[in-house]
């Protein structure tokens, strides 16, 4: 579901009515390459 909202929001600020593959492709590498506060906190 986190990743649609994220696809919805780089789509809508790209103009682009439906969310586009790239949008997608985006958001799942921001997703990896990005961890969150709460992923860093279980690496240590």
């Amino acid at each position: 579901m986190k990743y649609l909202r994220l696809a919805r929001t780089i789509s809508d600020l790209s103009g682009d009515e439906p969310i586009m593959n790239h949008a997608v492709w985006e958001t799942i590498t921001m997703r990896h390459t990005n961890p969150t506060k709460q992923q860093i906190g279980t690496m240590r």
